[in-house]
């Protein structure tokens, strides 16, 4: 395995942490920045590790110029420079939730929806009525959360309507096929 693929498979390590602790929002942050480093630093390990394999510099100056016009890279660039140098990223989370449990279920609910800078929203919801072939007894509890990116660079890139593990999936399979290409076009010098 080069050296370039082990940064692409961390990368891809801390998205599945991602996935893992959504509902868990300073281990979902922690697990973003991660993310956000190990995928970043893919081209610069592969750009130190395949530099003397002939043909590489060209190639790779091509790419660059290329991934400058990609929104997407470009995006992901922008998103892990301000993370590291700047800001820690502070994505918003949509959490819903659903009980069905017809018999236990209180006239007024109330659920606390807590983001990552502390604050905490409490939210009254109303039960509905559940359908007749509800089985009194089993109560069921799921949950769902989805995160967003707050603050966008300023480019012309617009994610608002896709979550920040979409995002990432996407970002992850693009730096895939460039690594698939690299590692096909070039050997890895010797020494």
């Amino acid at each position: 395995m080069t050296n370039t693929r082990d940064k692409l498979e961390e990368a891809g390590y801390f998205l599945e942490r991602m996935k893992e602790t959504q509902a868990e929002p300073d281990h979902f942050r922690y697990n973003l920045s991660a993310f956000l480093a190990a995928a970043r630093s893919v081209t610069w390990v592969m750009k130190n590790e395949f530099n003397a394999a002939e043909g590489f510099n060209c190639w790779y100056c091509k790419c660059k110029a290329e991934w400058k016009n990609d929104t997407e890279m470009e995006f992901f660039r922008q998103i892990r420079n301000d993370n590291i140098h700047e800001n820690p990223v502070l994505p918003r989370a949509d959490a819903g939730a659903s009980v069905q449990d017809p018999e236990s279920i209180a006239d007024n609910v109330f659920a606390g929806l807590f983001h990552p800078n502390g604050t905490e929203k409490k939210i009254e919801m109303k039960p509905t009525q559940f359908p007749p072939e509800a089985e009194s007894g089993k109560s069921t509890v799921s949950t769902e959360w989805k995160w967003y990116f707050r603050k966008l660079p300023e480019i012309n890139f617009d994610p608002s309507g896709e979550d920040v593990i979409s995002l990432c999936e996407g970002y992850l399979g693009k730096l895939a096929r460039i690594v698939s290409e690299c590692e096909s076009s070039f050997s890895k010098p010797v020494g």
